[in-house]
């Protein structure tokens, strides 16, 4: 069963069986939230769960920038997914040979940090 929110703070529970939409098209709608609401609507349900780990979903919260940036990243950045990538450029990336470190390369808006602070010697 899922909750979702009603008025004054009541739930109303839902059966997932009533749910008659097919995961592409709930991937396509989670794509429209916030990262954070996606990680709480996996929680719900394995049907949401499944859909929050498209590609399709993530990709619309990672920056286009952020792909010039990952080639100059002093250690390389692994990922198997784009949820994974996500994650991994909410950390500490360092880039140019360790002279320029993003800190948290992605900000709650979803922009990548055009910001780079140089290291000093």
């Amino acid at each position: 069963m899922r909750r979702s929110s009603a008025r004054k703070g009541k739930y109303v529970c839902v059966p997932e069986r009533h749910i008659n939409l097919p995961e592409s098209c709930i991937s396509t709608i989670l794509s429209f939230t916030t990262p954070r609401d996606v990680s709480r609507l996996a929680a719900i349900s394995r049907l949401f769960r499944s859909a929050a780990d498209y590609d399709s979903v993530w990709n619309k919260f990672i920056p286009p920038q952020c792909y010039e940036i990952l080639p100059r990243a002093v250690i390389s950045i692994q990922f198997n997914s784009k949820r994974e990538l996500y994650f991994r450029l909410c950390h500490t990336i360092f880039i140019d040979s360790g002279r320029k470190v993003l800190a948290g390369a992605i900000d709650r808006e979803n922009r990548l940090h055009a910001i780079c602070k140089n290291i000093r010697d």
